[in-house]
């Protein structure tokens, strides 16, 4: 008795043995299957593609990865200042958010030098290591660890067909040195704003007495100073600096 109970002890043993090999094997098989997905779902771009284009900034850029410009679009209908919210399109720096609350991503890809993009994966699906989970599209910029130093400026003169033009403009100084990058950088906006104002006067028995009409014109300015410093500890660690001052004017 005791040996047909042993035997059938081996026996059960030896099926579970079997069991947990086949199992493992299939699990491996989609851990791979996993694998290759992700890499399927994730669109390279480097130096190779867009240099040729003579891009000045990363926005320069964007808008010539097929499908990186309809998000582009959609971001200027979008009021979130870093990515797109949790479920939506995102745009990632080295597979991280942009750090600092008032720094918006708008601002942020037009400040980086195009010379300073190494390249550009568009990611759809689920991919480990990013700061980011998305269902949509999601744009991951890796930027080159050597930053030369640059100076991107733009300028430009607005205007009303009844108001002087004003210039208008930006100037962006990046660099780096080692493990610290830093870039500082001034933009003034303008906004012409011009209003007639008509005011009709009538007395008791609804005839015109007086009659104003006014023109007022005005322009709003904002100028913007802002700066970034980037210290890279350790391959997964890096400290960021982020800072803005902004000054509002009319008259």
């Amino acid at each position: 008795m005791k040996r047909l109970f042993t035997s059938r002890l081996l026996k059960l043993s030896a099926v579970a043995t079997a069991l947990t090999l086949f199992f493992n094997s299939q699990a491996s098989c989609a851990n791979d299957d996993v694998s290759n997905n992700t890499a399927a779902n994730i669109d390279t771009y480097d130096e190779g593609f867009f240099t040729p284009f003579s891009p000045q900034n990363l926005r320069d850029i964007l808008e010539k990865i097929p499908g990186a410009n309809n998000l582009l679009l959609a971001m200027n209908n979008n009021n979130e200042t870093r990515g797109f919210g949790s479920t939506g399109e995102q745009i990632l720096i080295n597979r991280q958010r942009v750090s600092g609350k008032g720094n918006s991503i708008k601002s942020e890809i037009d400040n980086i030098q195009a010379k300073d993009v190494d390249y550009i994966e568009l990611i759809r699906g689920s991919v480990s290591g990013l700061d980011v989970q998305s269902n949509g599209l999601i744009i991951n910029v890796m930027l080159k660890d050597d930053i030369s130093t640059a100076v991107l400026w733009n300028i430009g003169i607005t205007k009303t067909d009844s108001m002087q033009g004003k210039p208008l403009g930006s100037l962006v100084l990046s660099g780096g040195e080692g493990d610290l990058t830093y870039r500082f950088g001034f933009e003034r906006k303008l906004y012409p704003t011009k209003i007639k104002i008509n005011e009709l006067f009538s007395s008791a028995d609804n005839e015109p007495t007086k009659h104003y009409k006014r023109v007022r014109k005005n322009w709003f300015r904002e100028d913007i100073f802002s700066n970034k410093l980037s210290y890279k500890h350790a391959n997964n660690t890096s400290m960021t600096l982020n800072s803005m001052y902004k000054k509002n004017l009319s008259g």
